[in-house]
């Protein structure tokens, strides 16, 4: 059984992508918040990303964001109110798209302050994310990768974008010494990334496998909030509209609608639902 941890369950309206999203715990729809996007590891599912960074994203008053990954994994859980739900896979070539296409219907829907959006990733969900930065550089104003590498030491093809990411976004690398997947080339892929030019801090804990465990989650966080304090706070103003768990559920109503609508119909629509549920609150 794999819990939702307390986050709600949408899909996106354009291709009904799957994700989970864990609203502040004090969430006042009048101010703005942080935005955590957390990438979970293959096999798995948004629930795996959710639980990792719960507690500290509940601590801080900030949403987490849990995008799930597309490709089937062929294994199965069973989900809350959903029965048989398979585990998934990242598609490394299509599923960037995905997920900057559901960071991109939060940032539209909910009171995010788009300069303060960070970005954590644990084994696949780590690697990931380095496409994510490499696509998408000024998006985000932190990385928090655990628990991959650069398989052999070998330059990623999407190098020229993480230089580019390397001038602005600072971040924190952790593998464990007996993490059989990453830490034969810890050292290689370190010297990778700071070779393009990241601001960098990391972890090699000793008697650590492949795991996210308080020995690497604890320095993470402690240099991701001191990223945080340096942060300036958006001035622009956000979405317009008054947005509840409810009435973002109600964007959500329309992925049914088959493709061969017109986009334009199919987004009018959808606004026009939104609008009224906001209204009625």
């Amino acid at each position: 059984m794999e819990s939702l941890w307390g986050a709600s369950e949408f899909h996106t309206r354009a291709h009904n992508l799957r994700y989970l999203l864990l609203f502040p715990e004090h969430y006042n729809p009048s101010r703005r918040y942080e935005l955590w996007v957390n990438l979970h590891g293959s096999p798995g599912c948004a629930s795996h990303a959710v639980f990792q960074y719960s507690r500290a994203a509940k601590q801080r008053d900030v949403f987490l964001l849990a995008p799930e990954a597309t490709e089937g994994a062929g294994e199965y859980y069973t989900g809350v109110g959903a029965g048989k739900t398979e585990y998934h896979l990242w598609d490394m070539k299509q599923d960037p798209d995905h997920v900057l296409e559901i960071i991109d219907e939060v940032l539209n829907t909910c009171h995010i302050d788009r300069s303060r959006v960070g970005l954590l990733g644990f084994s696949a969900g780590c690697e990931m994310g380095w496409r994510l930065l490499a696509k998408r550089p000024a998006q985000f104003c932190f990385f928090g990768g655990v628990a991959n590498r650069f398989k052999n030491g070998k330059t990623p093809p999407y190098a020229t974008g993480l230089r580019r990411a390397a001038k602005t976004v600072p971040i924190f690398y952790g593998v464990g010494q007996e993490d059989a997947h990453a830490g034969p080339d810890y050292a290689v892929t370190l010297k990778i990334l700071k070779s393009y030019g990241f601001r960098i801090q990391t972890v090699h804990p000793p008697k650590v496998g492949h795991d996210l465990p308080d020995l690497i989650k604890s320095p993470l966080l402690a240099y991701f909030d001191e990223v945080r304090s340096r942060l300036p706070r958006e001035s622009r103003a956000g979405p317009s509209s008054t947005v509840t768990k409810t009435s973002l559920r109600a964007t959500n109503r329309f992925t049914w609608i088959p493709m061969m609508l017109a986009v334009g119909l199919a987004g009018l629509l959808t606004r026009l639902v939104f609008q009224r549920k906001c209204k009625a609150k």
